[in-house]
């Protein structure tokens, strides 16, 4: 049977399953009287103006930068949220945009240091460095601020920061297991220490810690002019050498001291710096600051896990020196992603803790202004579906309250995201403003919701003093909405979803993505399939295509093993000698067993180590770390994401190298028909392992397929 009476066929079933979906959507009526106002999502504003019909008895659309009114009626609800597919927000009036508690601070000559407080949202600096860079185009300032030398995520956009291997992390729960004797954990909400605490060792110890600018850092954040390093609890004498662009500038001799100590040197604008300390005990270290004596020092805290409720449970006057050296000017808290998956009706145990937290920094800081962000949105997959967790809302007003039951600012992140489902759409944008899991922001959606935080900050449109929105709690339905998808809009927005590479939409057969993909290949199929080179040049291109859009960039580690085998056993059938035969096969060993250890066991290894070692090695994904560094990505680099199919494709190349070793195999000459063997996609990413000995011969016949076959594959 020739392959185009198989593309026929198909053709034949895409029409006849798929053809009545394209004509049950259309234009639908959009409620007059309806203020629509749209996040600043990029493109976002013109996808939604050419998009909107109205309904007969609405007569104008009046569209004037944020907002599209509806005539001829008000709304009759102080708080809409309209789910279109595309997210639109109904907001109430806000009052007043005026209210700019930044004024006091802005206008001052001296040093401006904002310390930014959260969870694993700020992790990465993907807020913060926004904001620095901002808020220094006018104000000045450089560097990046507070630093550790155990950080969790040791990557960020702004600084790179290597640390010896002796350093061990203590934070509340190593207090509360008894792995620390002390609560007095400093601003960070930990110390890091590189020997026991109250031990002297037989001799003398180094540990050492050094800083460099990202690719990311922008001029100012990338000088580094003032380094102060904040410790106490020293029992001996420490040796500390400073050196900054590989020159020392400083040596010297910190003493012993029972309570909080500062010591500072300046750098001279310095583009790297390393911090070596040697002695016999080893100091706590609260953290180490970057940064410059004027302008604006904006300090990134992230704390994995927390729901802010630790800064009571730390010494009080371990914290009231530290915050008295490091002088704040405002204090942001940024909580809440950890509390959204504790569901219940309830959460006023939460408001008591959090007021209890803002009334104890508020007597800490008295001069400092503080700001309290509400929870963002997150999303779960909820009956097949992706979902806002619905006590979000409970969450944020829990927030609002003690803030203003303390008498602090509050401003309101999920609102300005968009409220339920805000999340998803910000996942859906292009680019992404949040990752795959819909819970953390991306870098580009960080930079978004701080430009929404700085104007908050300025003109207040999502924010509040004492008072609480009316309405806020309310989200009232809305009848007839629906987005109309223009020809323009709707085919871009198709043909975008064939192409790029979504982990949330699973490129799996029953999508019609999957099956636009196999009647293209056996469009093309039946043209080439009697010119062996042709057809095996494009099957290789489409199975890529194929594994791109089943896992994304990770395509790349399928060009590493299919490079890596096709020389190797080019190499070990030319190579006379078997020694280079073996190490060869060595070579093939060690890239591609190298590759699979490293993705499918290397967090299993790290968690296994740090329990039975009682250790705190990260788990990062260097991988991640090195592409956001020299490509501009956004992956997560906190978590190692196994790419599909991975087990088998390096299995079925080594399979290769052996059958070419045993002399099973002679070497494929064409790489790009040994890469349609390692790629091909019916069993890429699911199996079984094919051994080349029974695949590759086959590249080289001419096509046959009996009506018998046809149907037994049917």
């Amino acid at each position: 049977m020739k392959p185009y009476k198989t593309l026929t066929l198909l053709l034949v079933f895409l029409v006849f399953f798929f053809g009545p979906s394209w004509f049950v959507t259309g234009p639908v009526k959009i409620a007059p009287g309806v203020i629509l106002q749209m996040p600043d999502l990029p493109g976002l504003k013109q996808l939604i103006s050419e998009q909107i019909t109205l309904s007969e008895d609405a007569d104008t659309i009046q569209y004037d930068q944020d907002t599209l009114l509806l005539t001829p009626e008000k709304p009759a609800h102080d708080s809409l949220i309209i789910d279109t597919g595309v997210q639109l927000i109904v907001l109430p009036e806000t009052g007043s945009p005026a209210v700019s508690f930044l004024d006091s601070i802005l206008s001052s000559g001296e040093q401006i240091r904002i310390l930014y407080y959260g969870d694993s949202q700020l992790e990465g600096d993907r807020i913060t460095d926004w904001l620095r860079e901002k808020f220094r185009s006018f104000k000045g300032g450089s560097g990046p601020g507070l630093l550790s030398p155990t950080m969790l995520v040791p990557y960020t956009r702004t600084a790179y920061v290597r640390s010896s291997p002796n350093w061990i992390r203590f934070n509340w729960l190593s207090y509360r297991n008894s792995d620390i004797q002390h609560p007095d954990l400093g601003p960070l909400l930990h110390v890091s220490r590189f020997l026991p605490a109250g031990e002297l060792s037989e001799k003398e110890t180094e540990a050492w810690i050094r800083v460099s600018p990202s690719s990311f850092a922008d001029s100012a954040a990338a000088r580094y002019e003032r380094l102060r390093l904040f410790y106490g609890n020293l029992t001996d004498s420490l040796k500390i050498i400073i050196t900054a662009d590989n020159r020392i500038v400083r040596e010297d001799i910190l003493i012993p001291v029972a309570g909080v100590a500062e010591y500072q040197t300046y750098l001279g604008d310095a583009g790297s710096v390393s911090i070596q300390l040697k002695g016999r005990s080893s100091p706590d270290i609260y953290g180490f600051s970057l940064e410059s004596d004027s302008g604006i020092i904006i300090d990134n805290i992230p704390s994995r896990g927390s729901a802010g409720l630790e800064f009571s449970l730390l010494g009080n006057d371990n914290l009231n020196e530290l915050y008295r050296l490091l002088d704040p000017d405002l204090i942001i808290l940024h909580y809440g992603l950890n509390i959204v998956l504790n569901i219940r009706d309830d959460y006023s145990f939460y408001e008591e803790g959090l007021v209890h937290q803002l009334e104890r920094l508020k007597k800490l800081n008295p001069d400092a202004d503080i700001l309290v962000i509400g929870v963002t949105d997150m999303a779960r997959f909820e009956n097949g579906e992706v979902q806002s967790y619905p006590n979000i809302p409970l969450i944020r007003n829990a927030q609002r309250r003690a803030a203003g039951r303390a008498g602090l600012y509050f401003w309101d992140s999920w609102e300005a995201m968009g409220g339920y489902d805000g999340i998803i759409a910000w996942r859906d944008s292009v680019p992404a403003l949040a990752a795959s899991d819909y819970t953390h922001l991306s870098y580009e959606g960080g930079h978004q919701l701080a430009s929404m935080l700085m104007d908050a900050m300025l003109y207040d449109p999502y924010g509040s003093t004492y008072q609480e929105h009316v309405g806020s709690e309310q989200i009232a339905p809305v009848d007839e909405i629906v987005v109309y998808d223009t020809e323009d809009g709707g085919i871009k927005r198709f043909i975008a979803g064939l192409i790029e590479f979504n982990p949330d939409q699973q490129f799996i057969f029953t999508t019609i993505s999957f099956w636009i993909f196999i009647f293209l290949l056996l469009a093309g199929y039946s043209i080439l399939f009697n010119k062996p080179f042709f057809r095996n040049s494009y099957l290789f291109l489409l199975s890529l295509f194929f594994y791109y859009k089943s896992g994304g960039l990770f395509f790349f580690l399928l060009i590493v093993s299919t490079i890596t085998d096709y020389l190797t056993g080019l190499l070990i059938y030319n190579s006379k000698r078997k020694f280079f035969k073996r190490f060869f096969v060595f070579i093939s060993l060690l890239v591609n067993l190298g590759m699979l250890a490293y993705f499918k066991y290397a967090s299993f290894v790290t968690e296994a180590v740090n329990n039975l070692l009682n250790l705190n090695i990260p788990d990062i994904d260097w991988l991640a770390c090195f592409s956001n560094s020299f490509f501009g990505t956004s992956f997560d680099v906190s978590m190692i994401i196994l790419p599909v199919g991975i087990s088998f494709f390096t299995f079925q190349t080594i399979s290769y190298t052996i059958d070419v070793y045993r002399g099973k195999s002679e070497p494929v000459t064409n790489i790009l028909d040994f890469g349609f063997y390692v790629s091909f996609f019916p069993q890429l990413v699911a199996g079984p392992i094919v051994r080349a000995s029974e695949f590759i011969p086959q590249l080289y016949t001419p096509f046959r397929l009996s009506r018998r076959e046809w149907g037994h594959a049917l």
